[in-house]
Formats: structure tokens, C-alpha cells, sequence
């Protein structure tokens, strides 16, 4: 456990939008190609076997994606879609510093 919290600790200090992977997930897939259609530069990083069990209890989330801005953890693909849908999802990464392609969004 104690590795996956110094890994998770390392990867949320790089201050940019990331998301733990796990091979073949649909809604990870889908995260990718929407924040690719957003403009949003991201970091996919897929967990091996031995790191996800631990990641999952690290974080108290169960399902893939795992969808971290900044330093906050945002939930999966559907708090994702809510935050598209609700139009908060850019006041959010203005607020946390993180940039994007303004050009994909009009």
C-alpha cells in the first residue's frame, strides 16, 4: 500500500490531468477520445494487477477510469460526462491552472 500511495502522491504533484487505465474498460476509452476531442492534454497510465487492488482502496473507488485534474480526484467517466454536460468542466480547469485547445471548443 505504501508504494501505491508514494506513486499516487508523485503522479498528483505533476499538477495535470491524468487517469488510471486498466486494459479493454469501455468508459476508458471513451475518457480518452473525449478529452482528446476537448483539447485537454492528458496522461493515460495504466495499473498492473499488483498496483490496482491497492490504488482501488488508496482512492475508495472501485471502477475504471480514475480521473484525476490537477491534484483532485474526479470519479470516473460519468462524473466526467456530468461536468461536460453541466458546463463546469472548463471554469474547473481554469481554476486549477491547466490548459487547453479553446480552438476544439467553439
Amino acid at each position: 500500500m505504501e508504494q501505491a500511495k508514494l506513486f499516487l502522491k508523485h503522479e498528483k504533484d505533476r499538477r495535470d490531468v491524468f487517469f488510471f487505465t486498466k486494459k479493454d474498460c469501455i468508459f476508458c476509452q471513451k475518457l480518452e477520445t473525449d478529452l482528446t476531442r476537448y483539447g485537454i492534454h492528458f496522461r493515460k497510465i495504466e495499473l498492473l494487477d499488483v498496483m490496482k487492488g491497492n490504488m482501488c482502496k488508496l482512492i475508495n473507488w472501485y471502477t475504471f477510469p480514475m480521473l484525476f485534474i490537477a491534484d483532485e480526484f474526479i470519479g470516473g467517466y460519468t462524473q466526467f460526462k456530468e461536468m461536460v454536460d453541466g458546463g463546469k468542466l472548463l471554469d474547473f480547469l481554469a481554476k486549477k491552472g491547466i490548459e487547453y485547445d479553446a480552438f476544439k471548443h467553439t
